[in-house]
C-alpha cells in the first residue's frame, strides 16, 4: 500500500533482488502510492522503505527528464533493431 514499512517476520536479506528501471512512466508502475513517492522525491534522494502488499520497495532516483515525444527517425530506428534481431 506505499506506506513506510519494516522489515515483516521472515525476512530474508538473500532473497533481496536490485532492478534498475531506466526512464519510467507514472502509469508503468502497478501501486499509485509507490508512484507518487517515486514521482514527488527530488533528484539524488533515496527514499523510505515502501511496500505495494508483497515485496518492500527502496527507490534511488539518479535522473529526471521532462516527458516528450519521440520523433519518427528514433521510433523508425528502433523498429528496424527490433525486425534484425
Amino acid at each position: 500500500s506505499g506506506e513506510n514499512a519494516a522489515a515483516p517476520d521472515g525476512f530474508r536479506p538473500d532473497l533481496v533482488t536490485a532492478r534498475r528501471h531506466d526512464w519510467t512512466r507514472r502509469d508503468a508502475i502497478a501501486s499509485e502510492s509507490v508512484a507518487a513517492a517515486l514521482f514527488r522525491s527530488p533528484v539524488g534522494s533515496v527514499s523510505e522503505v515502501m511496500t505495494d502488499g508483497k515485496r518492500l520497495i527502496l527507490v534511488r532516483l539518479i535522473e529526471r527528464r521532462a516527458a516528450r515525444t519521440a520523433s519518427f527517425e528514433e521510433v523508425a530506428a528502433r523498429v528496424r533493431a527490433d525486425l534484425l534481431e
